[in-house]
């Protein structure tokens, strides 16, 4: 793309494509939003985003008043989104195994711009089980080619790198982390009596909400007194049966399900709790546990979610698998840690050092700039 006679030789502007914004999307819709702000927040980049399904109402934009300028819908308008294509330097996609990846990717190519591709965690073992049908379809009919001819796909993490390459071992990749938002104030000093745990996501099964609610009951068993606060909303069968599974076990008078938080309210659902709990079955990420570290959180999680391994032994403990009996023992020797504050301050220290938006986004920067040959 030629520069303007008023834009600098080395202003870098680009195009982002998302699938959709929409709070039931999680952490996808969540990332793609804030890479976006990240991205514009630098000097001398300039990232218009796109998405395709959903409506602001009940998006991520919903009280993002400076994203709304950098954000449009194309809903009825996908070909004008495309054409967008031709002004910039470089084109992300966030997601792979969806319709209009191929037309993005067409688009690039016939307007010789370059693009990358987030996948989200699409090419872990676990979600490669699923839906194999389907994108074995994608991939027979161009996702392959759609893969090879990346300048890079932008990954969270190198676990995810390494089973990504497992896949398609000729993929360009590039690492740049997920951030989350520095805390100004985050937790300090003990842990309460009982002690506050949290866990925050999307309900859904691999997140395992059943081994944290057992938690409780195996907490309680060992006569360690403990509240839990499940935020996030998800299947309402699923819901359902964790409400269910509660009262099987008696913790119900233990177990708080909060529903779906955000702003001042997850604030304060964080920096009021002691320990965050993550048991999942697959992470690409876990931009939750980001979060949970930066707001003063020692976290447990599985060896699955990649953003816990910083805090391995230094503000939290990674479990090899989702395990009640495992977490609760973690959970006690965070709580019996002789200096539990200290624990706190590591874990804020931590998500600023490794997790902070400002770094995130001068690695993404970095690998769209190679991307674009500059």
């Amino acid at each position: 793309m030629s520069d303007s006679p008023t834009q600098a030789p080395d202003r870098l502007v680009g195009v982002q494509f998302v699938n959709t914004l929409a709070r039931a999307d999680g952490g996808p819709a969540r990332n793609s939003l804030e890479v976006n702000l990240a991205l514009n927040a630098l000097s001398g980049v300039a990232i218009r985003m796109f998405w395709f399904s959903g409506n602001a109402d009940d998006s991520v934009l919903r009280g993002e008043a400076r994203a709304a300028p950098l954000v449009a819908s194309v809903v009825g308008r996908r070909w004008q989104a495309l054409r967008a294509i031709r002004h910039a330097d470089v084109a992300i996609m966030h997601g792979f195994y969806l319709w209009w990846v191929p037309l993005v990717a067409l688009a690039c190519a016939v307007s010789g711009v370059p693009y990358v591709i987030m996948p989200h965690g699409v090419f872990t073992a676990f979600q490669r089980t699923h839906s194999q049908g389907r994108k074995r379809i994608f991939d027979t009919l161009g996702g392959r080619s759609i893969l090879r001819r990346a300048a890079a796909v932008v990954v969270a993490s190198p676990s995810e790198r390494d089973e990504l390459l497992e896949f398609a071992p000729d993929t360009r990749t590039a690492i740049t982390g997920v951030g989350t938002g520095v805390v100004a104030h985050p937790a300090v000093g003990p842990a309460h009596t009982p002690a506050t745990l949290v866990s925050m996501s999307r309900i859904a099964p691999k997140k395992r909400i059943d081994v944290v609610i057992e938690t409780i009951a195996e907490l309680r068993r060992r006569n360690v007194a403990a509240r839990l606060s499940i935020a996030g909303t998800g299947d309402e069968t699923l819901v359902a049966n964790l409400h269910a599974l509660a009262k099987q076990l008696g913790v119900e008078d233990s177990v708080d399900f909060v529903g779906e938080i955000a702003g001042e309210r997850k604030r304060d659902l964080l920096t009021g709790s002691d320990v965050f709990l993550a048991p999942s079955e697959d992470e690409n990420f876990g931009i939750a546990v980001a979060e949970a570290l930066a707001h003063g959180l020692p976290v447990v999680a599985t060896e699955r979610v990649s953003s816990a391994a910083i805090a391995d032994g230094e503000a939290g403990v990674v479990i090899p698998s989702p395990s009640a009996e495992r977490a609760a023992d973690a959970v006690i020797a965070l709580l019996e840690h002789d200096d539990f504050a200290s624990l706190r301050a590591r874990a804020t220290q931590l998500a600023t050092q490794h997790y902070a938006w400002s770094a995130v986004g001068r690695q993404w920067e970095a690998a769209l700039r190679r991307a674009a040959g500059r």
